[in-house]
């Protein structure tokens, strides 16, 4: 019996020490927070399985323990086998060459040297719920057509996997669910902020970050980095409008015979008139200044302005003491049916008949305009960059012109057969008489527009374009007026060459108006508050009464004060007023500075 007794305890005792030997302990390892990983600790390299096939012979498939994996649910129990001896083997970096699992029927378990049911089943406890469900977790392409992997998701025929299998139940370590290869091969790389420095299969798996914040959007305001409440511009102006049509001769000359400086005699040469006149450029000024309605400076309200200061094309002739050059007035004698000229300069020709003058002509048209409109404005942004505005207001635009001819004329000879009213001049009488055409166009009307900018860090372009609608109210005033200045006294009446009682006084209508207006602007950022920038826009305005248009070069003599045949018989009503529109251009370059608050 002691001799039984001390055999059972060298039997347990060296059980126990080739237990100790060979299967160390093992410490429990968990798995993070929404990290699926493998866990396995590095064991001594006798016990890694060598990429030399083993001579082993085969062995069957015991009973299996229940073990979770995605593939389904299977694993290997313990095997009571009797213990053999294995030569160490020599350990070879994973996936250095390929390998093909066995069939599954072709599996045997690796020998045991516990008995049977030494260890108990391990517990299926569940891992704790994360605060937010981790996305699929990458995988390395490498590890896909790894075939240890495949292997050993398979199958835990290996004995060292067999053998941590075993000893981790021991001490109830929580399952740790393993992500099939297959499962996360077509989900997209995620960027690793660690990777798991161990043995095993653990390796070819990247850890799945715990937590992925999504970015907040940033809303979408101005670039600039100052707070929009309220903004403001002052340009300089440079302008060029449409030439006033001006296609009638005004001032000639010619040589010295009868109706000499009348259109189609010989030698008439046209001073000035038969052609456009050219303002040619105009200096101006534009003001602007909104305010923004909500923080997120959707919505605006702005008003703006320019003016063009006034513009004049200046002409001026005269003659000297002895009357040269000629100086005439052109007209159409609607009487007679012909081309006739008021001669206001003309020499000594013959003595027998003593007829001389010395006169002189003079010619302003001047030229103004200005314009206000209200706007309220919807403003939208596109990936930050392209800024639009969509805009509806009320706008105004007027336009001023007018054309003065001032003519005066000297006897030098008494009865020179010149007659102020049916009554003679005398030698050192002077004549003065004027015509002046003036028109003014109001437009009044409701617009409509957009604006597209694009804007980069410091600088901007942007295109734009307005459409107003509304009625054009046109008005041309006609004054003529002619003196006489003598010694005996001075007279006035009414009526100069071209604006007689037929056609003087104040006309006025209404048409319907219409206002384009387009442009384009580049701008460069100075400070975040302040802007340099310019541009180029145009403006078209149909129905625009011009002075040069409502002249008529008809005259019936008997209306014209200094006419021998002045009160005479009453013919046609000549000149005549009617009015005559065009289409007006507005082109200008701006210059200026926009601030933002």
């Amino acid at each position: 019996m002691r001799n039984g007794f001390l055999a059972a305890a060298a039997l347990v005792l060296g059980n126990a020490s080739a237990q100790a030997q060979y299967w160390p302990a093992q410490q429990p390892s968990y798995p993070a927070a929404n990290r699926g990983v493998w866990v396995m600790p590095p064991q001594a390299p006798a016990y890694y399985r060598s990429t030399v096939p083993s001579t082993r012979a085969p062995y069957a498939m015991a009973s299996q323990v229940t073990v979770p994996n995605a593939r389904g649910p299977y694993a290997t129990a313990p095997y009571a086998t009797a213990p053999y001896a294995t030569a160490p083997y020599t350990a070879a970096p994973y996936a250095t060459a390929p390998f093909t699992a066995a069939p599954r029927a072709a599996r045997t378990s690796p020998p045991s040297y516990l008995p049977r049911g030494y260890f108990p089943a391990p517990a299926m406890i569940p891992p704790p719920a994360p605060s937010r469900a981790a996305p699929p977790e990458p995988v390395r392409a490498d590890a896909t057509a790894d075939p240890e992997v495949t292997a050993h998701t398979e199958s835990t025929a290996n004995t060292d996997s067999m053998a941590h299998t075993e000893s981790t139940a021991s001490v109830a370590a929580p399952v740790v669910t393993v992500i099939p290869p297959t499962a996360t091969r077509a989900m997209p790389r995620a960027a690793p902020t660690s990777r798991v420095i161990g043995y095993g299969p653990a390796l070819y798996f990247d850890t799945v970050q715990a937590s992925i914040a999504e970015e907040p959007k940033e809303p979408i305001v101005y670039h600039r980095e100052c707070h929009e409440k309220c903004f403001a511009s002052a340009e300089y102006l440079l302008g060029w409008i449409t030439h006033s049509p001006l296609n009638i001769p005004l001032v000639t000359t010619g040589p010295a015979i009868e109706k000499g400086g009348a259109i189609g005699s010989p030698g008439t040469i046209v001073l000035f008139g038969n052609r456009d006149l050219d303002y040619r450029m105009l200096n101006g000024v534009r003001l602007e200044a909104g305010v923004f309605a909500d923080e997120e400076n959707r919505f605006s309200a702005d008003v703006s302005g320019f003016y063009f200061l006034p513009r004049h094309v200046r002409f001026r002739t005269q003659s000297d003491s002895d009357g040269l050059p000629i100086v005439g007035r052109p007209i159409f004698n609607a009487a007679e049916n012909d081309e006739d000229v008021y001669q206001l300069a003309f020499p000594l020709v013959d003595p027998d008949a003593p007829f001389q003058l010395v006169g002189s002509s003079e010619v302003d048209a001047r030229v103004e305009m200005f314009g206000v409109e209200v706007n309220g404005r919807w403003h939208a942004y596109c990936r930050r960059r392209l800024h639009t505005e969509a805009l509806a207001g009320f706008r105004t635009v007027h336009l001023m012109e007018s054309l003065r001819i001032q003519d005066s004329s000297t006897t030098v000879f008494d009865d020179s057969g010149l007659n102020f009213k049916a009554v003679p001049l005398i030698a050192g009488d002077t004549l003065f008489d004027q015509d002046y055409f003036e028109t003014n166009n109001r437009f009044y009307g409701f617009q409509v527009g957009g604006r597209v900018r694009w804007e980069l860090d410091r600088a901007f372009l942007d295109f734009f374009g307005k459409l107003a609608l509304g009625v054009t109210d046109q008005q041309v005033r006609i004054e003529g007026q002619s003196s006489l200045i003598s010694a005996a006294g001075n007279l006035t009446s009414p009526g100069g060459i071209l604006a007689l009682p037929s056609n003087m006084g104040d006309h006025r209508r209404q048409v319907f108006g219409v206002i384009p207006e387009f442009g384009v602007n580049l701008g460069v950022d100075v400070t975040d508050h302040v802007r340099l920038k310019a541009g180029y826009s145009c403006l078209v305005w149909s129905g625009v009464a011009r002075p040069g248009s409502q002249i008529d070069r008809a005259v019936n003599p008997v209306q014209v004060p200094t006419d021998q045949d002045f009160a005479g018989v009453i013919g046609a009503g000549r000149p005549e007023f009617q009015f005559r529109e065009s289409v007006f251009f507005l082109q200008s370059f701006n210059f200026g500075l926009e601030f933002h608050f």
